[in-house]
């Protein structure tokens, strides 16, 4: 059964750190898995090749553990890569019938502006402007 996330677990960003860390992970443990076996010694068993390996493994299986957990938090996460292609392309074209839609409002309301009387100049006070650009008094 499917968790859902909590909204602080949707705020939390991928940690890129982490993310960066596998490549580096799987080549080492690679390393230790394909080169030959030498025998631990007995005065350091920290040397011990199997130990390292297991170790390697278990560091790389947990943090593949956490970046499952951070991907399954991912907006759309449970879909696929087609359906997220998919699901944009739909917005997309919701947005460009939104986009016409408001556009032929604009255009059904706009306001037609007759071409009018040039607009009376008021001085400071408020008053009509006395000198107007044809000589004539208001």
């Amino acid at each position: 059964m499917a968790t859902h996330p909590t909204p602080q677990q949707r705020q939390q960003p991928l940690d890129t750190a982490l993310f960066s860390t596998l490549l580096p992970s799987l080549l080492r443990l690679s390393q230790l898995a394909s080169s030959p076996s030498p025998s631990p010694s007995d005065d350091d068993p920290s040397q011990d090749p199997k130990l390292a390996l297991n170790t390697r493994a278990a560091a790389l299986h947990s943090t593949l553990d956490a970046l499952a957990a951070q991907a399954r938090t991912l907006p759309a996460a449970h879909l696929s890569v087609d359906d997220q292609a998919w699901l944009e392309h739909q917005l997309h074209l919701e947005l460009d019938r939104t986009r016409e839609h408001l556009e032929g409002m604009a255009r059904q309301t706009a306001l037609e502006v007759p071409e009018a009387a040039p607009a009376v100049e008021r001085d400071a006070t408020g008053d009509k402007d006395t000198a107007m650009a044809d000589g004539a008094q208001a």
